[in-house]
């Protein structure tokens, strides 16, 4: 028997077609371990990238919404100041809108006497065209104007166009004595619009009005005491300032001739402490009692 130290030998076939001894020997530990260790130091090295990928990834993100957040609190903010600055620009042009158109042709007169806002005038003879229209006051002042506003913008022959005057008067129509049967009757809502015609025209030179509601009238010349006041001229505001006119025409023995005549002076868009608005009473020659 061979020892048991000794191996058998096994033949194997050489290059040259003879035998030779397959010789083993003890792997090289180094030698097969140095793979596994590369793989791991590839897969560290990935494992690596990815994970600074995806922080990077998320910080870029990151930055992406904060980028859109101030990019939309920039647009949100530069839209609410474009906003405020139309808003402005349409605030000022309502305001300034009224006083502006409100420079128009008016009556000329002079002041004879003046105590706070009340004022004793003298006009001159003048030409008004006029309308009588029925309803409440605030309704008849809107269709009167409407009738004039249109033969003063054309609604006349030969069609032509007259300047604007200020101010647009209203005043409750006056009884008229008639043949007989005589009948008298009023209800209150029955008002007479007038507009002031420029001065260049005359009866003879105005174009007729396409509406008969439309008169065109001459005024001879008057004197009127006059009160002025802004804001709105709602009925309550002219029943007071009424009350107001008429004690300091009794306490200054005025003799008063007519209804009161309501003046307002500016668009209806006018800021209401921009207004101008008056109520007048039409003077006797003379004072009371005299």
């Amino acid at each position: 028997m061979l020892p048991c130290s000794i191996a058998p030998a096994l033949l194997v076939n050489d290059a040259d077609g003879g035998k030779r001894p397959l010789i083993l020997t003890k792997p090289d530990t180094a030698t097969t371990s140095f793979p596994a260790a590369g793989h791991v130091l590839v897969l560290s090295a990935v494992i690596g990238f990815r994970a600074l990928f995806a922080i990077e990834l998320r910080v870029v993100m990151r930055m992406r919404r904060t980028f859109n957040a101030v990019a939309s609190n920039m647009t949100q903010r530069l839209t609410k100041r474009v906003t405020a600055s139309i808003i402005a620009i349409l605030v000022f042009g309502v305001i300034a809108a009224g006083p502006i158109m409100s420079r128009v042709e008016q009556p000329e007169y002079v002041v004879n006497a003046s105590e706070g806002s009340i004022e004793i005038r003298a006009y001159g003879p003048m030409i008004v065209a006029e309308a009588e229209v029925m309803g409440e006051r605030k309704a008849a002042i809107e269709e009167g104007f409407r009738l004039i506003a249109a033969y003063i913008f054309g609604a006349n022959r030969p069609n032509a166009k007259i300047a604007m005057t200020a101010p647009v008067q209203q005043q409750r129509a006056q009884k008229i004595a008639m043949t007989a049967p005589v009948t008298q009757q009023t209800d209150g809502k029955r008002w007479t619009v007038r507009f002031v015609m420029p001065r260049t025209w005359t009866m003879d030179t105005l174009p007729t009005p396409n509406d008969t509601r439309v008169r065109l009238k001459p005024v001879a010349a008057t004197r009127m005491v006059v009160i002025r006041f802004s804001g709105t001229a709602n009925d309550n505001t002219i029943g007071s300032k009424t009350d107001e006119l008429r004690k300091y025409a009794l306490e200054h023995r005025l003799a008063t001739v007519s209804d009161p005549v309501l003046a307002f002076y500016n668009p209806p868009w006018t800021l209401p402490f921009f207004r101008r608005n008056e109520i007048m009473l039409e003077l006797a020659a003379t004072r009371t009692g005299e």
